[in-house]
C-alpha cells in the first residue's frame, strides 16, 4: 500500500512538473520576443564585436535562448549586433563600424533541450571595406597622427586640428553621392587613399581621427540642407569639455568656411535633421 502511494505520489509530481513546463512554454509564446532571454549574451555580443572588427567574413555564434522563432531570432540578433557595436575608447569599434557595415545575412539551426534551445547561427556579414583596406587605414592613421602631433593639445584644439586636417585632405565625391550602390567613398580606406568621399567618409575618417586622440564622439546620420536642397548627411557630435558641440566637415570643406565648426544643437537644428 505503501508504495502504491508513494508511485502515485510521484507519477503526480512528475505530472505537475510536466504541466508547468507546459505552462511555461505556452507562457514564452505568447510573450514573443519579450519573453527570448540569451544566457550568454554578453560573450556573444564580444565575439560578434572583435569578428567585425577582423572582416571576419562568416561569424559563427552559439547561444542558449527560451523560444524558436524566426523572427523573433533575426530581432534578437539584431540587439546582439547593437550590443556589439557599443561605444567605448576604441577607435576602431562602435560607429566605426556600425558606418561601414552593410548589413548581413543569417543561417541558423537549432537544437532543443529540456529547458532551453541551443541555437548555432552563421553570419555573413557585408562590409564596406575590407581586412587588407583597414590595415592600411591603421598604418595611415599612426602616419597622421604622429604628423599632428596633437597629442597634448586641448579638447577644442584636437577638434580643430582634425577638421582642418580633413578638409584639407578631401574633396567631396558629388559622382557617387547619390549611389545607393556604391560604398567604397563612404569609407575612411577611400578617403585616405583617394583623397575623396562623400558625407559619410568625411565623418568615419574624422570619427576614428578624433577616437585616437581620446576625444568622445559619435557619427550623427539624417537629412541636411544643402545649396537649398533637403539630402541625406552624416555629421559629427562631439563632446568636448563637459560639453556637446556638432561638427560637419563635409559642409564647411564645399563652402570653404567654419559655418558648421563646433555649434550647439539649437543652432545645428536649423538646417540638420538627425534620425530618430
Amino acid at each position: 500500500m505503501r508504495r502504491k502511494r508513494a508511485v502515485q505520489c510521484a507519477i503526480g509530481v512528475i505530472a505537475l512538473v510536466l504541466l508547468c513546463l507546459l505552462v511555461r512554454e505556452v507562457y514564452l509564446m505568447r510573450k514573443g520576443y519579450q519573453s527570448v532571454r540569451i544566457e550568454n549574451s554578453e560573450e556573444v555580443a564580444e565575439k560578434i564585436r572583435t569578428g567585425l572588427g577582423h572582416r571576419a567574413y562568416k561569424l559563427h555564434i552559439t547561444f542558449r535562448a527560451h523560444t524558436d522563432n524566426e523572427e523573433v531570432i533575426k530581432s534578437l540578433v539584431d540587439d546582439l549586433i547593437e550590443k556589439a557595436l557599443y561605444e567605448s575608447d576604441d577607435p576602431t569599434g562602435g560607429d566605426y563600424i556600425r558606418y561601414q557595415l552593410g548589413g548581413y545575412q543569417m543561417n541558423y539551426s537549432v537544437d532543443r533541450t529540456f529547458l532551453a534551445y541551443k541555437y548555432k547561427m552563421e553570419l555573413v556579414p557585408t562590409y564596406y571595406s575590407t581586412r587588407d583596406q583597414e590595415a592600411y587605414v591603421d598604418t595611415e592613421v599612426a602616419r597622421i597622427l604622429e604628423e599632428l602631433q596633437a597629442q597634448d593639445k586641448t579638447e577644442e584644439e584636437k577638434v580643430r586640428i582634425v577638421h582642418d586636417y580633413v578638409t584639407e585632405l578631401l574633396s567631396y565625391d558629388s559622382v557617387h553621392k547619390d549611389n545607393r550602390n556604391s560604398h567604397g567613398k563612404t569609407t575612411a580606406y577611400a578617403a585616405l587613399r583617394y583623397h575623396q568621399a562623400v558625407c559619410q567618409g568625411y565623418a568615419v575618417l574624422s570619427y576614428r581621427l578624433l577616437k585616437e586622440l581620446g576625444v568622445r564622439c559619435r557619427i550623427v546620420t539624417g537629412d541636411a540642407e544643402v545649396n537649398g536642397i533637403r539630402e541625406r548627411h552624416a555629421w559629427l557630435k562631439v563632446n568636448v569639455d563637459g560639453g556637446v558641440w556638432y561638427v560637419d566637415p563635409t559642409l564647411d570643406d564645399v563652402g570653404g568656411c567654419y559655418d558648421w565648426f563646433m555649434k550647439t544643437e539649437d543652432a545645428f537644428s536649423k538646417d540638420h535633421w538627425p534620425e530618430d
